[in-house]
């Protein structure tokens, strides 16, 4: 009967913890599909009502796996809301918990939005932590192939490094995300693909370049959504203005008459600016200001600051660059300490504490394995002190004649060091030589004579002394186009040296024809941009 009884109440008992397992699974399974359906707001631009939910829950009384995923939600939540946290804590939780559980497509998010809130809040002052973290998640996006991740990775790149000043890899991270954006046939990718490279054109201030992509910037507007087409609009009247500031002008009149944005008028004080109507520019500076964003005021200001350096009134920088100050001071007092900061060092302490345990034992294992190794040494060690004894006398006589041989070799190598520098030393003359005849036949050309008896060595010799006179132009020549002659090189460093058509068919002692086809042959040469 007692047996019995004990079975019962064994029953009982399993039964109760049964119970309690798959309530505290089912607790977790609700919890984990909450923050995905959080996550699925937030990237729907929701992020008010993500955060309003997020609030509701006490991030202490969650797995450590559901933990990392909240600290990334929020982060982005609170990006995407224009809330800046003061520090990385957060998000450095969910970056050590994804890295160390191998869980990529999470992981490359999270070191993407460490990124976008260290670009917000410390701008180029954080530029080398910006691009470690967005190569970090480059690197993984582009092994996995998580698409919708190298997206926002490269605009976000080419973004940040117009705005550091390092336009020439803003350049290389937008050819590739136009590349990416022809391969997944996507035209509203591309098309913010082909706004970055103007962009990155205009800052560079290569003229042809921006013209060329304004026109396929705006065969692509079709393809921008209604409420996003005045700031691609906004972008391509800046980017004009480079080339045509009237018609920029006038476009960004008609923008600002329909869409009244700070920053739209901000740019087009600057056009104003830059054209001399500087009282329409400080009218709209003005207007522009009245904005209560706060990022909005300082990217006007700055811009402000930098028309105002460029017409030399000093006085006027520097009142903008005081509102400048004042706006960023306030822009870091709004930076959040958020009150789950606590939680998230916390928790990072405890992922840290993991990876410390399994380096230890790890290192353990290690020690071990190498003890072992080191007791089967020694033991095997008197075994081989008698064979070494043996061969120590096999040894010397091996280096004996190894010593000689290297005697030998070092002879040999003497001799071909010796044999080398004679050549060397020929090899000096005859280019002093060539040199010399060079300048000969470049005072020689100067001085009214022609190449009626030149030979082709003679044209080589003339190019290699013109290198020593402007090697900036010859380089430009190799550059520009290919399998150049010497003679059409020669040619082309006649007409570079400013002589006209009847000049250099006089040196040449050709005719016009033969002027009119060596001209041709030289412009089939020319490379392809």
């Amino acid at each position: 009967m007692t047996r019995l009884m004990t079975r019962h109440n064994l029953k009982i008992i399993f039964f109760i913890i049964s119970v309690l397992c798959i309530c505290l699974a089912g607790c977790g399974d609700k919890q984990e599909e909450h923050l995905s359906a959080i996550n699925a707001l937030a990237d729907k631009g929701e992020n008010d009502s993500a955060l309003i939910l997020l609030s509701h829950i006490n991030p202490k009384h969650l797995s450590s796996d559901d933990r990392a995923v909240y600290n990334l939600v929020k982060v982005k939540a609170m990006y995407r809301s224009y809330r800046v946290l003061r520090t990385d804590s957060l998000i450095n939780y969910s970056i050590a918990y994804f890295k160390y559980h191998g869980q990529d497509s999470l992981l490359a998010d999270a070191y993407y939005y460490k990124a976008a809130m260290a670009s917000d809040r410390d701008k180029d002052k954080a530029y080398t932590k910006v691009m470690a973290c967005l190569r970090a998640a480059e690197s993984i996006a582009v092994k996995r192939h998580y698409v919708d991740i190298e997206k926002k990775i490269y605009d976000r790149a080419s973004n940040y490094n117009i705005i550091a000043g390092e336009y020439q890899t803003a350049l290389r991270y937008a050819k590739v995300q136009e590349q990416l954006a022809v391969s997944l046939n996507d035209n509203y990718f591309q098309a913010y693909a082909l706004n970055q490279l103007l962009k990155s054109y205009y800052m560079l201030e290569q003229k042809d370049s921006v013209r060329k992509y304004i026109a396929l910037c705006q065969n692509m507007q079709k393809y921008v959504p209604k409420d996003e087409l005045p700031d691609y609009q906004n972008d391509l009247y800046v980017t004009l203005g480079l080339i045509d500031p009237q018609r920029a002008i006038s476009g960004l009149e008609a923008l600002t008459s329909n869409n009244p944005s700070p920053l739209f008028l901000g740019n087009l004080a600057c056009l104003y600016d830059k054209t001399g109507q500087r009282s329409k520019a400080d009218d709209l500076w003005d207007k522009a200001l009245r904005t209560e964003n706060l990022y909005d005021r300082a990217g006007i200001l700055t811009d402000m600051v930098q028309r105002k350096q460029a017409d030399h009134l000093y006085q006027e920088a520097m009142k903008a660059q005081n509102m400048l100050n004042a706006v960023n001071d306030t822009l870091r007092q709004s930076f959040r300490s958020d009150d789950a900061d606590y939680v998230a060092e916390t928790g990072t302490s405890k992922v840290y504490y993991g990876l410390e345990v399994s380096k230890v034992r790890r290192f353990i294992w290690i020690l071990a394995f190498c003890l072992l190794i080191a007791a089967i040494g020694f033991f095997f060690y008197h075994r081989r002190q008698q064979k070494r004894n043996l061969m120590f006398f096999e040894v010397q006589e091996h280096l004996s004649k190894l010593k000689d041989n290297l005697e030998k070799d070092q002879q040999m190598s003497q001799n071909r060091i010796s044999m080398l520098e004679e050549a060397l030393a020929k090899l000096k003359d005859k280019h002093a030589q060539t040199f010399s005849h060079g300048r000969q036949l470049y005072e020689e050309i100067k001085g009214g004579q022609t190449v009626a008896l030149w030979r082709k060595q003679d044209f080589i010799d003339f190019i290699d002394y013109y290198m020593s006179v402007d090697f900036k132009y010859l380089q430009t020549l190799y550059e520009t186009y290919k399998d150049l002659t010497p003679s059409e090189i020669f040619y082309l460093i006649l007409v570079h040296e400013g002589h006209d058509d009847d000049d250099v068919m006089r040196i040449l002692a050709v005719s016009n024809t033969a002027m009119r086809v060596r001209k041709s042959r030289i412009n089939k040469k020319r490379r392809e941009e």
